[in-house]
């Protein structure tokens, strides 16, 4: 099936042609410049100015066939718009059918949308006229005046305000203002609720790990649209497409195991907390995150060649007819132009340019702006194995990494991992052999060599007397059973790598000098740098230059540096250590956050990744002396600690506890939410379902709200709102190349 929500409108239209008069019954005083935009989510009925007469159903005809047939407005056709892009509409009559053109002269009511389906629509001196994508040919009224035997042909029609149109089907946001149940819904007065002043501190968290793109990852194999040009039972349509029957085609996600693969609204098995095959980020889910006090999201752009190879050749239908790429850069530019997308189609939906509550961002003065105008800021990263397409098996110098870097820069992208899961020109990566051994084979297709490792303990010589923590790593070829003894199973497990047994291991592989280019390359350009999934030698090299350079623009954003051997995990306030390369992230004005988690284990993650902030500050304090501090400061100066979701970023959410923080309940800003879902579908509860969509994220902030006051321990929850604030204070340092 042809996958529509990529196809864009592209009517290139004489001058003449496009003259269109175009809609309302406003007084042309009261005609704006956008007036267009502005019909997203209206009701109309369209009439024939000369003749007085409306589009209706033609009764005379067994056909469902519109035309200019009634003078009376309640006999007319009465239609709700919907925009399927910008200055583009789908219009749905009260049965719900979609107005149509399927040949020049003739309108029908379809039940399915298509091109046939969609209208551009221009306007001119208050009056409106709607070209068919499908023929390309106008909407247009002939008849013949009264006493006249000549035909006058109209385009040019005036649009109706009415008051009882059919809504399109469209996910339920479950929110409202408290105690304004008029306004349940409403987006654009929740919205206002969230404004504020620029040059004020912003109040709300930050997303610093989420892939927004996703559903183009592994060469768009990954079910589940952010937007489709035909709503929400489109781009979150059953993904049998894409996993099988049964969901058993899904390797990477999903390890084959099976799924039933209904979509909105009934969602049986999908989405849920521990299922990694589905990209879960609808804007309508976006909507409810932002609600909940989400000022920011730094989108990262996510692919791994060698497992998208994996997908692709194991479910090639999964491609479907819009056959994706597996090639990195590709891919990268491919989800930046979605996200791009998105946020058109976003803004289409709230009444044009600039009307949606995503902002594309590119300098923390942007963000502010944004978020004071109660926008959702995005700041575009990119996380990649073979990034700048610099994989150990390609060719690769400087000036390829200054190419690749200067486009991805222009695309607006500021923060970027110089390493991910597998080694490459700039360095090692830091695979952990238990977290999934699908990843640690890969390394051995994307490099030709399996990790290389030495052993790694509490301080180590190389490491400068760095505390380190290393893993056991597993003798043997990876993501294969273990085989009998004997000639098959000797031969088998001497083919993969050997690892010496209960030592725990790193990547022996640090920075490159390629890699030190890139990075001093990244601090010229002021991006941001994110060390998580970089090995330890490699992370302790960037320190050093990062350091010497007095720069603020290092991250780690979803707890792969935290701990150091035997660090600290939980609440206790021992004064084992930090990850070394951790707390230089710290000194150095960067910012770290931990991966997200469920609220009994997300609220000590957070007090220690304050703590951290705090060391840095204070080095000659303990952990007992750090943790009685927090209890005294003002919330405004609690060190700012989000989390980063990593949602379809092949990785679990928050898992459910078996409590959620009472539905409805009313957040901060004076919104209440209720449990996120359609009557006649999946209702989604946090004590059962965990965060198994975006969207969730509300329900999950109200109950860490709430667990952490009962724990005796509110700054947990003012260091949680002040992230949003942390990160982009470390930005601003970075813009201006001062450490902190």
């Amino acid at each position: 099936m042809l996958n529509t929500n990529k196809l864009r409108l592209n009517l290139r239209l004489p001058a003449a042609a496009c003259l269109t008069l175009s809609a309302s019954c406003l007084l042309p005083s009261q005609v704006q410049a956008d007036s267009v935009s502005q019909l997203a989510q209206g009701c109309y009925a369209i009439q024939s100015p000369q003749s007085g007469k409306y589009l209706s159903l033609n009764s005379r005809t067994t056909r469902h066939n519109y035309h200019f047939g009634t003078s009376d407005v309640d006999d007319a056709g009465h239609f709700f718009f919907k925009p399927a892009e910008q200055g583009v509409f789908l219009l749905t009559d009260q049965q719900g059918d979609y107005l149509s053109k399927s040949a020049p002269f003739r309108q029908s009511a379809e039940a399915e949308p298509g091109p046939a389906a969609e209208w551009l629509l221009s306007e001119e001196a208050g009056l409106y006229s709607l070209r068919n994508a499908g023929t390309g040919t106008l909407l247009r009224h002939s008849y013949s005046p009264s006493g006249s035997a000549r035909v006058t042909t109209v385009t040019d029609f005036v649009l109706e305000p009415q008051s009882d149109c059919t809504d399109y089907p469209e996910m339920t946001l479950s929110a409202q203002p408290a105690g304004l149940p008029q306004y349940a819904e409403d987006s654009s007065y929740m919205f206002s609720m969230l404004t504020g002043d620029a040059s004020e501190s912003v109040r709300g968290y930050v997303d610093a790990h989420s892939h927004l793109g996703s559903s183009e990852f592994l060469a768009g194999a990954i079910p589940g649209d952010s937007f489709h040009r035909y709503g929400v039972a489109h781009a979150l349509d059953a993904c049998d497409q894409e996993h099988g029957p049964n969901g058993r085609l899904d390797i990477i996600g999903g390890g084959g195991k099976p799924h039933d693969t209904s979509g909105w609204p009934a969602f049986t098995d999908w989405p849920a907390y521990s299922s990694l095959g589905h990209s879960t980020y609808y804007y309508k889910w976006l909507e409810r995150a932002h609600l909940s006090g989400l000022r920011m999201m730094v989108v990262y752009m996510v692919e791994n060649q060698v497992l998208c190879e994996v997908q692709t050749k194991v479910n090639p239908a999964s491609w479907g007819e819009e056959i994706g790429s597996c090639d990195t850069m590709d891919s990268v530019f491919h989800q930046i132009d979605t996200v791009n997308s998105l946020i058109d189609y976003v803004d289409a939906q709230y009444g044009g340019p600039g009307e949606g509550f995503l902002a594309r961002v590119t300098t923390p003065a942007e963000a502010r702006e944004a978020i004071a105008a109660g926008k959702l800021a995005l700041l575009y990263g990119v996380e990649a194995s073979e990034v700048l397409d610099c994989g150990e098996k390609d060719s690769c110098d400087e000036q390829q990494v200054d190419e690749n870097l200067d486009a991805l820069y222009d695309a607006g992208v500021r923060v970027m991992y110089p390493v991910h899961k597998f080694d490459n020109h700039f360095g090692g990566a830091n695979t952990r052999n238990s977290e999934d051994e699908l990843v640690h084979l890969g390394q051995r297709i994307s490099t030709g060599h399996y990790v290389e490792t030495e052993n790694c303990d509490d301080h180590v010589a190389d490491y400068d007397g760095a505390y380190v923590r290393g893993f056991e790593y597993d003798s043997g070829i990876p993501a294969l059973p273990e085989l009998p003894d004997g000639v098959i199973g000797d031969f088998i497990n001497d083919l993969g790598p050997e690892y010496p047994e209960g030592i725990e291991q790193c990547n022996r592989k640090g920075l490159t000098a390629l890699g030190a280019y890139l990075v001093n390359r990244m601090i010229d350009k002021k991006m941001i740098i994110d060390l998580d999934h970089i090995s330890v030698r490699a992370a302790v090299t960037i320190m050093d230059i990062v350091e010497s350079r007095h720069y603020s623009g290092v991250v780690s954003t979803h707890n792969w540096m935290m701990k150091g051997k035997d660090g600290p995990l939980d609440t206790d306030t021992s004064d084992d250590p930090f990850h070394e390369a951790f707390l230089r992230i710290a000194r150095s004005g960067g910012y770290m956050s931990p991966l997200n988690k469920d609220s009994d284990t997300l609220i000590p993650l957070i007090e220690q990744y304050m703590l951290a902030h705090l060391q840095a500050l204070y080095p000659a304090l303990t952990r007992t002396q750090l943790l009685a501090m927090l209890t005294t400061l003002q919330p405004q100066d609690i060190p700012g600690v989000g989390f980063g979701a990593d949602m379809s970023g092949l990785a679990t959410q928050a898992r459910p506890n078996g409590k959620n923080p009472g539905y409805p309940f009313v957040n901060e800003f004076g919104i209440q939410f209720d449990r996120q879902g359609e009557s006649n579908g999946r209702q989604f509860d946090l004590a059962s379902d965990g965060v198994a969509q975006y969207g969730m994220l509300a329900d999950h902030v109200a109950l860490l709200r709430q667990e952490a006051l009962a724990a005796g321990k509110p700054y947990v929850y003012e260091s949680f709102m002040n992230s949003a604030e942390q990160y982009l204070k470390m930005w601003e340092r970075t813009e201006q190349t001062q450490s902190f």
